[in-house]
């Protein structure tokens, strides 16, 4: 005996809820997209992953760079006085407290003065002249420090004239010591190269698994990888504006954002999946 038929669909109303026929609309069953989209969704993760991995190696570069003491720069500035150019005044520069190395020149006719092969690390900078108050700059030289830690290679120095026994101090320094600087340099790369191994684990997962949150969980490590190294210090924000690693971190937060969206609009059906 064959299966009773279904019975008849019920009839076109609206729901008791619904005010105006069609306000809401049809539920959609939901579809896979297509096999192009998706790889523009791995593309992005991908590309973001690497960028991240690149901000990391040249963090780590330049950190080896510190750390070994190849590094080294030029500072050099104009001391004023007034508004003008101050003359003959006698500039030092040294590591303090103990003073291993030290510097000695004068400025010119222009109150411009120049030092070259200045090692990274901590510097006390001296001003004195005859007439005019002792002063001493404090500054950090290295090289991710960049106008928003004080541009360290281009000071401009106004002096007082007066013959006060206490200078005139200006701390510019990011940074304490060696020591300081390098522990922010390398927590920040660790932190940069794992989201960016996130990242690239959620555009493959993507790719081979086809599991979405994966790659929404990759795609967020790549918008948030700046912000991680800020939640441990402050420190890390010289780091950051550092502007070939800036250029990095922003474009990569850029495509990881796009990869979120675009994942959330594909597959919002789907992200109950398991991770």
């Amino acid at each position: 005996m064959p299966p009773p038929p279904p019975p008849p669909p019920p009839p076109d109303t609206p729901f008791t809820w619904e005010v105006w026929r069609g306000f809401y609309p049809e539920p959609r069953w939901p579809q896979e997209p297509s096999a192009r989209r998706r790889a523009w969704l791995v593309g992005l993760l991908l590309a973001a992953g690497l960028l991240l991995l690149s901000a990391a190696g040249l963090y780590a570069w330049v950190g080896v760079a510190g750390a070994t003491g190849s590094y080294t720069t030029e500072v050099h500035g104009q001391v004023t006085s007034g508004g003008a150019p101050l003359p003959g005044v006698v500039v030092t520069i040294q590591s303090p407290p103990n003073g291993t190395w030290m510097l000695i020149t004068s400025t010119n006719g222009s109150g411009y003065f120049t030092f070259s092969h200045v090692p990274e690390g901590a510097a006390l900078l001296q001003f004195s002249a005859a007439g005019y108050q002792l002063t001493e700059v404090d500054i950090f030289v290295a090289p991710f420090l960049t106008a928003a830690a004080t541009n360290v290679t281009d000071l401009s120095v106004s002096m007082v004239p007066g013959n006060v026994s206490q200078p005139r101090a200006f701390n510019y320094a990011a940074f304490p010591d060696v020591e300081t600087y390098l522990t922010a340099v390398f927590s920040t790369t660790a932190i940069e190269a794992i989201a960016g191994l996130i990242a690239l684990w959620g555009g493959l997962s993507l790719r081979r698994a086809r599991r979405p949150p994966r790659a929404v969980v990759g795609g967020s490590a790549a918008v948030l990888a700046p912000f991680f190294p800020l939640a441990l210090s402050a420190q890390p924000l010289y780091l950051l504006l550092y502007p070939p690693s800036l250029a990095l971190l922003v474009v990569a937060g850029v495509l990881g954002f796009a990869a979120v969206v675009l994942t959330l609009r594909s597959y919002h059906p789907f992200l109950s999946d398991d991770l």
